[in-house]
């Protein structure tokens, strides 16, 4: 489970750790809705969480992309306190769970192979071979 730490009544800097890695939420809306960008422990955005009208939701990487989280609230523009930190803890441990899949994992190593310069054919034959794992592992 999610362990939090965070600044001023849960707003100013929050930071949840899931296995041992750290995701840093940045509040961009306070409320109406209540919404927020999270980075990875290299400042990198994994995830966007957005709560309006009753139904929070978590999307990887980026607003609109592929939903891992919802869930009704009882807050409508902005959590209720008490239900502030479960939420924000489910959402990153499924962000968390999501990044981890292979595929997910695969996803990302070949994103980063394609940014390098290939000098003999070696980093496509290895971006080719993943990207038939990645297929099969979609299958599943």
């Amino acid at each position: 489970m999610g362990r939090i730490e965070q600044g001023r009544a849960m707003r100013d800097k929050t930071t949840i750790e899931v296995e041992g890695q750290k995701y840093k939420l940045y509040l961009t809306c306070e409320a109406c809705p209540e919404q927020y960008d999270v980075t990875d422990a290299l400042d990198r955005q994994v995830g966007y969480l957005r709560l309006r009208h009753g139904s929070f939701r978590a999307d990887t990487p980026y607003c609109g992309d592929t939903t891992v989280y919802q869930a009704r609230t009882i807050g409508d523009g902005t959590f209720i306190d008490s239900e502030r930190a479960q939420h924000l803890i489910a959402a990153i441990e499924h962000i968390h769970l999501h990044r981890e899949k292979p595929s997910s994992v695969i996803l990302r190593a070949a994103l980063e192979l394609r940014r390098l310069e290939d000098k003999d054919g070696r980093i496509v034959e290895c971006i080719e071979r993943l990207e038939e794992i990645l297929e099969y592992l979609n299958g599943c």
